[in-house]
């Protein structure tokens, strides 16, 4: 079972996840949004590479509001 998959952090747009067979006994997937063409770099295992590339999807830096400037 997957994480659901957050927006897409620059706009906004629906992301998908990826996966094809990559050899006999491993799986390569990764995180895109259709809508500004964004992904995660691709994960390559037999065993979870859907909760890697979700998890690095979901993975985010906390947006600080910008700076504000001082009146001399």
């Amino acid at each position: 079972m997957t994480d659901k998959l957050l927006p897409c952090p620059f706009c906004g747009g629906t992301p998908k996840l990826r996966c094809h067979r990559s050899g006999e006994d491993s799986e390569e997937c990764y995180v895109e949004c259709p809508t500004c063409e964004v992904r995660t770099t691709y994960y390559e295992d037999a065993y979870a590479p859907t909760a890697d590339a979700t998890g690095a999807w979901n993975s985010r830096a906390a947006i600080s509001p910008p700076a504000q400037k001082r009146e001399a």
